[in-house]
């Protein structure tokens, strides 16, 4: 196992440091209390100690200027096995160091591993350092130990036998894997072949190949005589493909230069067509018959259509207005039905009022029906004004729309006349401009220059179907 990066929080002096470490042999040099055992002694906890040890040398580890208790060390791995199934394995190992609470975090492979004993199990599976004792006997020799060792047997006996405890928990395992490595070497069965099996079987592959490559060496001698003649063939061969490949070329370029003649010939003919064009264009251009545009010429046309028929209409209404009559007209026919109802009235009255007098006096007593009869006779009296006042109202009726009907045709003729002078004058004004005499004039004026903006329309199609929307000016010199 190989350790890529050490990272150590809250370990003695160090709150914080990440040392990286390169493929190869790290060397860590300093003077004395620089910090080389802390690290040393943070990878040997990292790799041996569980997380949850306390006592009096895991609170030796807390940083040295820390005031709360609850600070404890963090410690970090990252490293890489080579496995010879796997390939390169790489793997974060985290340990904090809390007492009871302490917590260990190991990534490999995918799988994250949080229970303690489960990943100091496969860490010592990793490392092949399965405790503390064998680590600090083997992995780890302090320089004052070296003298020790070299001048007292006693103490490198104690080491050696310390390293051989301390390695009791690997040699299982060591064995299994001793096992399994001569049994994966040894065996010769077909479906499982053993390496040594492997390895023969390569080696008669590789004698039958031999004897194949010393047959192909006979045969190659044989066709190299073969392609000696197929070289001079095809010496022959690609002589004669190159003097055909130069007619080919040479007719594929007469064939290129004869339709670049016969596009430039069209080309010229659809560029003469259209210098004839533009000519007749330019000639129509300066040619119109009316000097105002077409839009202008329509709208003046049509305003004089306008104005014609007006002038049509007003004549012909002027010509049939019926002449207005003053004649006087007849006496009032309410008046005799004014009398009769006056009449009738005082009659009525003149009755009731002498019965009822006379009765009252009691000069002569006539009875209710004298009363009664004159109160009739007024009261149809009173009917008859009712209709004579009717009467009345419609003759004043009458005689206020007949005023009317006599203004309005006064008025109506008037304005008429005056609207028919409006026209004539407009139409003479719209035709003095124009120079021409009359509506027929305008008309045939219109229409040729309508044949002629038509005319235009069509060489202008004409030319732009030749040569598209090229200037005029690049075709002067065609």
């Amino acid at each position: 196992m190989r350790i890529t990066r050490l990272a150590l929080h809250d370990f003695r002096r160090y709150h914080e440091l990440e040392i990286p470490l390169s493929p190869g042999l790290t060397i860590v040099h300093g003077p004395n209390e620089a910090g080389k055992t802390t690290i040393q002694r943070a990878i040997e906890l990292a790799l041996t100690r569980k997380v949850t040890s306390g006592g009096a040398d895991m609170d030796g580890f807390r940083p040295w200027d820390a005031d709360d208790e609850d600070v404890r060390p963090v410690i970090s791995l990252e490293f890489e096995v080579d496995d010879e199934d796997r390939g390169v394995r790489r793997g974060v190992l985290e340990k904090a160091f809390r007492g009871s609470r302490g917590s260990v975090r190991l990534e490999l492979d995918g799988e994250t591993i949080t229970d303690p004993t489960l990943a100091d199990q496969a860490m010592a599976e990793l490392t092949g350092i399965p405790s503390e004792a064998f680590f600090r006997s083997t992995a780890s020799v302090r320089h004052q130990e070296l003298a020790d060792l070299d001048r007292d047997e006693a103490t490198l006996r104690d080491r050696l036998q310390a390293s051989i405890s301390g390695a009791d928990r690997g040699t299982s395992r060591a064995l299994k894997i001793l096992d399994k490595a001569l049994f994966e070497l040894n065996t010769k069965g077909q479906k499982n072949p053993g390496r040594l099996k492997v390895a023969e079987d390569a080696v008669e592959q590789a004698e039958a190949a031999v004897d194949q490559g010393e047959r192909a060496l006979a045969q190659l001698e044989a066709d190299r005589d073969t392609l000696s003649t197929a070289l001079e063939r095809r010496s022959a061969t690609e002589a004669s493909l190159a003097e055909q490949r130069g007619l080919l070329e040479k007719a594929r370029q007469a064939e290129r230069l004869a339709a670049e003649r016969s596009a430039a010939q069209e080309r010229f003919e659809r560029y003469r067509q259209a210098v004839t064009v533009s000519d007749e264009l330019a000639g129509l251009g300066a040619s119109h018959p009316s000097s105002n545009p077409l839009p202008v010429l329509e709208q003046i046309v049509n305003r004089l259509r306008i104005l014609d028929a007006r002038i049509t209409d007003l004549t012909a209404a002027l010509e049939g207005e019926v002449a207005v009559s003053f004649e006087v007209p007849p006496p009032p026919s309410w008046r005799p039905l004014s009398r009769i109802a006056t009449a009738l009235i005082l009659i009525g009255l003149v009755v009731a009022a002498g019965s009822y007098a006379l009765g009252a006096t009691g000069i002569l007593d006539l009875g209710a029906l004298p009363v009664v009869i004159g109160l009739a006779i007024a009261a149809i009296g009173v009917v008859v004004g009712l209709a004579a006042w009717w009467v009345r109202r419609g003759d004043r009726v009458h005689q206020q729309l007949r005023d009317v009907e006599i203004d309005r045709r006064l008025r109506g003729r008037s304005e008429m006349q005056a609207e028919l002078a409006q026209a004539r004058a407009d139409t003479a004004q719209q035709l003095t401009g124009l120079g021409l005499p009359d509506l027929a004039s305008a008309e045939a004026l219109l229409a040729a220059e309508r044949e002629h903006v038509a005319r235009v329309d069509r060489l202008s199609a004409q030319l732009v179907g030749l040569v598209g929307r090229e200037p005029p000016e690049s075709l002067a010199g065609v």
